[in-house]
């Protein structure tokens, strides 16, 4: 008997579905208080005129949108010319000072929304975790994430990149960009137009700043843990093409101005190793598994979405044809595209032997934790502890977000270390230290995962502090 001869209307159909947003009214908060106070932090200090070093270069290239300093920083330099267009105002060198404040403001409120959305799936996913009311677990996310992009975006050496002119603050931006993509990715893991997303992104982010390329090799890491099989079937196409280009390169069979020209001529024994490990970790999973290139699809097109967004570096051959004042390199030929987006001119990478010289490697990352601890400070490191404790008991995809952040860190942590190979001397690691500010990131982001569980526990004992006499 339908509904309708009982004389009862069927009102579930009149009932508008309403698809539930992945990030709520708290995730939204944190991000605008972050990106604003950090905003007006930055334009009351910001830099009023030419700084030193490349700033002066970066501001030509920039205003007649020419090929600037090594290797050349497309997307920057389109990014900046914009700011100059829409900002009459001031001379030049103060409106792309205004960009690189833009760019380090929203950095810290992604940060503070990937720290307060991603909070929400680690409490939701930690077996037996006694959680607050949702209104105050929402003002804990809140809070927390407030104070982690305030956090990293008050560090000193970002601070400085966000009140000068450079394309620093936009990579940093993109690379929070695309944690967050990955972090809805990790969400459900079935849209993997997130993960696509992220892939081109990244591509792109590597023409702001090149020294973000030492993120590749652990991305892959980072989709292993949150779906295996994409993970598993990058790491083989990924061992496949290094295996291959580095046989042509033993074979002398790829061209000179490849092989022997470039700063980063001399890592292709760190390709081969890169190589080597990937091939090992492929294969130990396909046993495992007994399945190989069953997400070949995914896997292939996130691997040609990362190559494709490399393709504005052809931007610089177009601009330098116009012969603008900033015309570095000549990247209208060939020898002088390469030279450029190589950094040819540089000294090339005399990557450290780690197995020759592990002594001299440990004491490195002993410098490495004492810059890192004086540039977070204690209190944005000790929370970091916090989530180790509740990992056993986190599940599925929580587990798999927290662990690829934690890989993500050691992994870029220790191979911009080997790849720098720094002098134990503090005025190299002043220098040096601003190449580790994507792990920062991640430790700053952890922190805020930390804070949040600690909150919680809190907040619980709260109704028993208040009836204490």
């Amino acid at each position: 008997m339908s509904d309708s001869s009982k004389g009862t209307p069927f009102l579930r159909a009149e009932i508008p579905f309403r698809k539930e947003s992945f990030f709520g009214r708290a995730d939204w908060a944190s991000f605008a208080l972050a990106t604003s106070i950090a905003l007006a932090v930055y334009l009351y200090t910001l830099s009023p005129e030419v700084t030193l070093e490349w700033s002066g270069m970066h501001a030509t290239s920039a205003k007649y949108g020419g090929a600037g300093p090594p290797p050349g920083a497309p997307l920057w330099t389109i990014y900046a010319w914009v700011f100059i267009k829409i900002l009459p105002i001031s001379n030049i060198a103060w409106r792309l000072a205004v960009a690189s404040a833009v760019a380090g403001a929203f950095t810290c409120g992604m940060v503070a929304l990937v720290m307060c959305r991603g909070s929400l799936m680690l409490l939701e996913r930690t077996k037996g975790f006694k959680r607050l009311m949702p209104g105050d677990e929402s003002h804990v996310r809140l809070a927390c994430g407030v104070v982690a992009g305030l956090g990293f975006g008050f560090n000193g050496q970002f601070w400085n990149l966000s009140l000068v002119v450079g394309p620093d603050a936009l990579g940093l931006l993109m690379i929070s960009i695309v944690f967050c993509l990955l972090m809805r990715w990790a969400y459900r893991t079935r849209q993997t137009g997130y993960l696509y997303t992220a892939a081109l992104i990244y591509g792109l982010c590597l023409t702001v700043q090149i020294s973000l390329a030492a993120l590749a090799p652990v991305l892959p890491f980072v989709a292993l843990f949150l779906r295996p099989t994409v993970g598993r079937d990058l790491l083989a196409m990924t061992a496949s093409a290094l295996g291959l280009a580095v046989i042509l390169f033993r074979l002398e069979w790829l061209p000179t101005i490849i092989q022997e020209a470039g700063q980063f001529s001399s890592l292709w024994q760190t390709y081969r190793n890169f190589a080597i490990l990937y091939a090992f970790i492929a294969l130990w999973l396909v046993i495992r598994s007994r399945h190989l290139f069953t997400n070949w699809r995914a896997a292939l097109v996130t691997s040609t979405l990362c190559v494709s967004g490399l393709s504005l570096y052809f931007y610089l051959p177009l601009a330098s044809m116009t012969n603008p004042p900033a015309n570095w390199g000549y990247a209208r030929t060939v020898e002088g595209f390469y030279h450029v987006i190589s950094r040819g001119q540089f000294e090339r990478l005399t990557p450290m032997n780690v197995l020759i010289e592990p002594g001299r490697y440990l004491e490195a990352i002993w410098y490495l934790s004492g810059e890192t601890v004086r540039a977070m400070g204690w209190v944005y490191l000790l929370p970091c502890i916090i989530p180790l404790f509740f990992l056993r008991r986190m599940l599925g995809r929580g587990r798999g977000w927290i662990m690829g952040l934690g890989v993500s860190f050691l992994s870029h942590s220790l191979l911009v270390l080997i790849m720098l190979n720094p002098p134990p001397d503090r005025g190299a690691w002043s220098m040096a230290i601003l190449y580790f500010l994507p792990s920062h990131m991640i430790l700053t982001i952890w922190a805020g995962y930390g804070l949040v569980f600690l909150g919680s526990v809190i907040g619980r004992w709260r109704p028993f502090i208040a009836r204490a006499p």
